[in-house]
């Protein structure tokens, strides 16, 4: 048997499992996120993403099938601040299963830092 993570507070007051937000602060933090268009998502993602979905069969790291693999992913990150200089060729986009894409991330992510 695993053991159980202790919960903790949220930062505003309420008890939560460990790791996560109250219902009201992820309430908050979604509003403030904006939606799929203001953050960058519109028509021409959605019509890269459908071309690297079709393009590639299989997710890129690990092999999992179709049905498991649905992010694509530029290979080499978009331009932001401190961050590379991807572009959005096909050349630049696979696609990655949900684990192997939130690996990808959090390793880009902790090389910004």
């Amino acid at each position: 048997m695993s053991p159980v993570r202790p919960k903790r507070l949220c930062r505003c007051g309420q008890i939560v499992p460990a790791g996560y937000p109250c219902l009201s602060c992820t309430k908050k933090q979604d509003a403030l996120r904006g939606n799929a268009q203001q953050r960058g998502y519109g028509a021409s993602h959605r019509k890269w993403r459908a071309m690297v979905l079709a393009r590639y069969s299989r997710c890129a790291q690990c092999g999992a099938p179709p049905h498991d693999s649905d992010h694509a992913d530029h290979i080499i990150p978009l331009p932001q601040p401190n961050w590379w200089d991807g572009d959005w060729s096909l050349e630049n986009g696979q696609r990655l299963c949900h684990t192997c894409h939130n690996r990808k991330t959090a390793r880009e992510r902790s090389h910004v830092a």
